[in-house]
């Protein structure tokens, strides 16, 4: 796919990180799209896997043992291998305010083999400076006020969550919940599923939560400010934005997918155009989630949107051949070549 000159590179658009053969790479100004290499030329069986912004400008990498890498350092520093006793699968890596959570999923490496999953939250204050806390067998969120809510299935049907400070590691109270409950960003709210109902109330306090909606096969995410939640609804084959204090509902989209960008409140919806073809549409967080642009008709993948709603970089198939684009609103296209799990340093 042809691409823009350089002289006309779209506001923002050096502040793209991507990864490409084993190692991380990041978008330039006008004269040079894409920076040299910014790995540490680790052996291909140790690479990195996954990028996470922080908001104060760093640049992370999680590795395939579960390392950490900041990589606004040359040489690249690498601090600390967080065990899990798993054989790895498919590590995640994602913001929570100012810290970072990990989370591995794989078989033990030994035991009965069964899918296992161990979590880390991390806050990475300098290289060697790396505080991680350790919940083996949960998946865990967390709120901006440093409380964690880890949560670790019992049974079917059934998950024992614990709501822990941090700093202290003291357990603040524990709960048995059909599903494991997300924390709002930011606040002391609480979303999480009980008997078909979305439920939300004070963390502090799961007995006193209301029920916003009720439905079956429905998940939900909060908006990155904790205004609302947006819910997949299986039996009205939408997407609903639901506001998290009153139950209103702001508005609903229709498509395959819909997400929040990660570090703003525009939402992005992934929508069907053709047998093999998507076009990726942006929404505003506001009544009525009305339209603010969309790309055309492609054999793409899932999109990234940048923080000012402006751009999206996406994996687009061409002749079988995978490459990363970044598509503007108004209608330029970028080609950066072959590249995976692109990631926007926010505002």
């Amino acid at each position: 796919m042809g691409g823009c000159g350089p002289d006309s590179d779209p506001e923002g658009f050096s502040r793209l990180a991507f990864l490409r053969d084993g190692s991380v790479h990041r978008t330039g100004g006008h004269a040079a799209p894409v920076s040299a290499v910014l790995g540490d030329g680790s052996p291909s069986s140790t690479h990195p896997v996954e990028l996470a912004w922080m908001r104060n400008g760093v640049l992370l990498s999680l590795y395939s043992d579960m390392s950490i890498a900041r990589v606004d350092e040359k040489p690249l520093q690498r601090a600390g291998t967080f065990d899990c006793d798993l054989l790895i699968s498919d590590p995640t890596f994602r913001s929570d305010g100012d810290l970072l959570v990990t989370e591995a999923r794989g078989t033990a490496s030994v035991g009965t083999g069964e899918p296992q999953t161990c979590s880390f939250a991390i806050e990475p204050l300098v290289p060697d400076e790396i505080r991680v806390w350790r919940f083996p067998g949960s998946t865990v969120s967390i709120n901006g006020d440093g409380q964690a809510v880890s949560c670790r299935r019992l049974f079917e049907g059934l998950r024992t969550v614990e709501f822990v400070d941090l700093e202290t590691q003291a357990v603040l109270a524990q709960r048995r919940l059909e599903h494991c409950p997300l924390l709002q960003p930011g606040g002391d709210l609480i979303a999480f599923r009980d008997d078909g109902r979305l439920m939300v109330g004070p963390a502090a306090d799961v007995g006193t939560a209301t029920w916003l909606i009720t439905g079956h096969g429905f998940s939900e995410t909060w908006s990155p400010d904790g205004r609302s939640l947006l819910v997949e609804r299986e039996e009205n084959d939408d997407w609903a934005v639901i506001d998290a204090t009153t139950g209103s509902i702001v508005g609903t989209v229709r498509g395959e997918l819909a997400r929040w960008a990660e570090t703003s409140n525009h939402l992005l919806v992934t929508e069907r155009c053709g047998p093999d073809e998507t076009r990726l549409t942006v929404h505003a967080h506001e009544q009525g989630l009305p339209e603010l642009w969309s790309t055309t008709c492609g054999s793409r993948g899932r999109g990234w949107l940048s923080p000012d709603g402006n751009s999206i970089a996406a994996t687009e198939w061409e002749d079988a051949r995978a490459e990363l684009v970044v598509m503007n609103r108004d209608g330029r296209v970028w080609s950066l070549g072959e590249g995976s799990s692109p990631t926007w340093q926010p505002d």
